[in-house]
């Protein structure tokens, strides 16, 4: 086969594949739509016989928020808080409706808005006192991020002093006056 003919065949077969995935695609997007469907109606199921099944009503949420449905998704994962107050899973939950700027965390990045702030300050009611700390250590970052200094100051103040040098700048980050590290 000539070289000409041969490169018209592969392109055609190319063709061929990209038809086929498509095809697979759209038949996928067409599969999650129909489980998400069937998912949704299984959640209600549940928590039409139970409406205190706070983990049903999370699922819910979940389902909604990974669809795009925001508005609805918050009713749902606010229900699942109502029912668990303090449940940082929950309100983790909500925290992935407001995605919006990049800060980075110990050992994630995390997409974070100024809802954020509103959220860890309700957390801070529920929490238990022992996790206060952390709670209020990322609330601090998080008012940084978003030039709210003063706001920061004022959780950094509430932190115990054991909490207070983890968000100190490492030791080598600041020059004496003299110029030297």
């Amino acid at each position: 086969m000539e070289p000409v003919a041969a490169r018209k065949v592969q392109d055609r077969e190319k063709q061929k594949e990209k038809k086929q995935e498509k095809k697979k695609s759209s038949i996928s997007k067409k599969k999650q739509v129909e489980l998400y469907g069937k998912a949704e109606e299984s959640y209600k199921k549940a928590i039409e016989l139970d409406p205190r099944n706070d983990g049903a009503i999370f699922a819910l949420a979940e389902l909604y928020r990974k669809q795009g449905r925001k508005t609805e998704a918050k009713e749902f994962y606010e229900r699942a808080l109502h029912l668990s107050p303090g449940n940082t899973h929950y309100f983790e939950g909500m925290l992935l409706l407001y995605p919006e700027r990049t800060i980075f965390g110990d050992w994630y990045e995390y997409q974070v808005s100024e809802e954020w702030i509103e959220i860890y300050r309700d957390l801070l009611v529920y929490v238990k006192p022992h996790e206060q700390p952390y709670v209020r250590m990322k609330l601090y970052r998080i008012l940084l991020k978003f030039n709210r200094k003063k706001e920061a100051q004022e959780e950094l103040d509430k932190l115990p002093i054991e909490f207070q040098w983890m968000l100190m700048p490492n030791k080598g980050d600041f020059e004496n006056e003299s110029g030297d590290a």
